[in-house]
């Protein structure tokens, strides 16, 4: 779609959208829009809600402010980092930005530039890659989307008035490929008091989880009145 296409898209949907007559066709048009021009549902919103385009001006194209070569060194950290999201990726830059110079040989203005560089922003640039890995890093674990539908959330917080009540679930260790026999982290948390433990184990099998829940509860420093899980994978 070249920029008048799109100027004539984006008019006509301000057009339908004003003249939507309930919040379904709304919503309804708002997805087309970011499914069409591949943009977030804000800046969607901000689009139709905004006065309607001139057909006579064309869109300005803004250009990237960060080079390609500065997002090839946030991707190189983000996978060496096991895919940190954002918000901690830009806490991490500083800690592995040092160990980075002599490969990539970073002047000192380049260096500032992805340490100024936005969490959202990071979010846009790496979503061509984040969108080729899928669900691959995330080993075995379905989308939240999916269990949603299937499974009850509790929301509030718990009403748990003493220790003991704990929350445990398992973290895969597997990269970028869930194949063969990995490691896992088993966690538990105490509700009330958020004491935590820890362990880990090869392979998700009964007899490997299970000793790993009865050495945690022999290091809690308070008995155990009960354990609660998702039963996942």
């Amino acid at each position: 779609m070249n920029l008048s296409a799109r100027r004539e898209y984006v008019r006509d949907a301000q057009v339908r959208y004003q003249r939507a007559q309930d919040r379904k066709q709304k919503s309804r048009i708002i997805d087309e829009v970011c499914n069409t021009l591949e943009c977030h549902r804000k800046h969607a919103i901000r689009l139709l809600n905004g006065p309607f385009l001139s057909l006579e001006r064309p869109f300005r194209r803004r250009e990237p402010h960060y080079p390609e070569r500065l997002i090839e060194v946030l991707k190189s950290i983000w996978e060496a980092s096991q895919y940190l999201w954002s918000e901690r990726l830009k806490a991490a830059l500083s800690l592995w930005l040092p160990g980075n110079k002599k490969r990539w040989k970073l002047s000192a203005e380049e260096e500032q530039q992805l340490l100024t560089m936005s969490p959202s922003t990071m979010d846009r640039r790496l979503a061509p890659y984040k969108k080729k890995l899928g669900r691959r890093i995330y080993g075995k674990t379905k989308p939240g989307r999916f269990l949603r539908q299937i499974i009850l959330v509790h929301t509030e917080s718990w009403d748990v008035p003493e220790p003991g009540w704990t929350e445990t679930d398992t973290v895969s260790h597997s990269g970028p490929s869930a194949q063969g026999t990995f490691a896992y982290t088993v966690n538990e948390t105490d509700l009330f008091s958020g004491w935590g433990e820890s362990m880990a184990v090869l392979g998700k099998g009964a007899y490997g989880v299970v000793k790993a829940l009865d050495g945690m509860r022999d290091a809690m420093p308070f008995k155990q009145k009960g354990l609660d899980s998702d039963n996942g994978e």
